[in-house]
């Protein structure tokens, strides 16, 4: 075990910092799914749970209401879940994520977040597990719907948990997901796109592909405003740039007298940008720089952009009545039409930059109509009802409309 962990630390010293390198990258994520797929390796981070008594029951004074149940199936879901004057309790909804602060780098807080703070509204407890800086995918007790946000998460833990019902929310990574030696322990698999879901159908019983869940965006935080002095620019983008190759920052030329800000990290310091890079933004900023844009770029990555899984950026920069130019992604002009504006090459993309530069009446129009497309289908009010519908199909509940 420890030669596993001395080459690990090894692998990982020398790829830091190298990985926005295109010839790097790929070999990169090879090695990654090996690892995940081998059963050694598999073994090795179970034996590391197993030491630091990961896998035992959490011994805290919270008995909530999977105690209750764990035994058998629940007794008490269908009170819970409907919010019946019969629930014995509230139900109980868990997210796995990788950091729980607002300052996090990892957008499964922001996504976790805006679903559970919806799900709130219906009366649910809504509890956030991060994996870090304090480990804390192990506290289940309480827990009903388990919501895991991260491919890394292994179901092993659950074992101890047999009245959980666990839930894979695949947002991206769809092929590190769905081979997964665990995947086909999940209960139930929602997905952000249609492709992903009929991918997901052929590594487990189909029946569990339950639905598409998408992204979505808090529009009480992302709205229309004004300009804010200090974040006003022609072309933005905010993002990371560290282990992913972004396809913009290879075709998109800034012509003489055009402003472009850049925000997020980006670890490589000879990057061509570097110049229009503005540094870090809190997530409570972004709004300001969508507001602030002539024109908002927005970039699927390569775990996301074959497999049509959209993510919240461009959710939340349409909501702010931005006008968001993207790469192209499968089911993205299916769902958003003339609202949102894509390239397809170096030189699509840099006439259209330019096109709408020149005719700002044509860019408000868009994101008028963009604004007005989020807040009809595609705000976490949707989503939130969209989980409990597929949670009423999972345990055969006629929704209450229905009853």
């Amino acid at each position: 075990m420890k030669h596993i962990q001395s080459k690990l630390a090894l692998c990982k010293s020398f790829l830091k910092n190298r990985l926005s390198n295109p010839l790097i990258y790929p070999v990169y994520q090879i090695i990654k799914k090996y690892l995940a797929r081998s059963w050694i390796f598999i073994l090795y981070k179970r034996s590391l749970l197993r030491r630091k008594v990961y896998t035992g029951p959490y011994t805290a004074t919270d008995t909530g209401n999977n105690q209750i149940t764990n035994a058998g199936k629940h007794p008490d879901i269908i009170p819970m879940l409907l919010k019946d004057a019969k629930a014995t309790a509230p139900l109980t909804i868990g997210f796995i994520i990788t950091e729980d602060h607002p300052s996090t780098i990892y957008g499964d807080y922001f996504t976790a977040h805006g679903l559970g703070d919806a799900l709130e509204k219906y009366g649910y407890r809504i509890v956030y597990l991060p994996e870090r800086p304090i480990y804390e995918w192990h506290h289940l007790s309480s827990i009903d719907i388990l919501v895991v946000t991260r491919h890394s998460f292994d179901p092993f833990l659950l074992r101890h948990y047999p009245g959980i019902t666990s839930v894979a929310w695949i947002r991206g990574y769809v092929d590190e997901w769905c081979r997964a030696p665990w995947f086909e322990e999940y209960d139930i698999i929602l997905t952000t796109s249609k492709i992903s879901l009929q991918y997901a159908k052929r590594f487990t019983d189909p029946v569990k592909c339950l639905a598409v869940l998408r992204l979505a965006a808090d529009t009480k935080i992302f709205k229309p405003g004004p300009s804010q002095p200090g974040y006003e620019s022609d072309i933005s983008f905010v993002g990371n740039i560290f282990e992913v190759p972004r396809e913009f920052t290879r075709k998109l030329t800034i012509e003489p007298g055009v402003t472009f800000s850049l925000y997020g990290k980006l670890t490589d310091t000879g990057h061509r940008f570097r110049r229009y890079h503005r540094g870090k933004v809190s997530h409570g900023d972004i709004p300001k720089i969508y507001n602030s844009s002539g024109i908002v770029l927005e970039d699927c990555t390569p775990m996301c952009q074959p497999w049509g899984c959209i993510n919240s950026r461009t959710f939340e920069a349409m909501a702010c009545g931005a006008c968001v130019v993207s790469n192209e992604v499968p089911e993205l002009k299916e769902l958003f039409g003339d609202t949102i504006v894509t390239y397809k090459s170096r030189k699509d993309l840099n006439y259209r930059i330019s096109w709408l530069l020149e005719n700002e009446k044509i860019r408000e129009r868009i994101g008028k109509k963009a604004r007005a497309e989020i807040i009809k289908h595609h705000t976490y009010e949707h989503r939130a009802e969209e989980l409990r519908q597929a949670l009423f199909q999972y345990f055969g509940i006629a929704p209450p409309e229905t009853r």
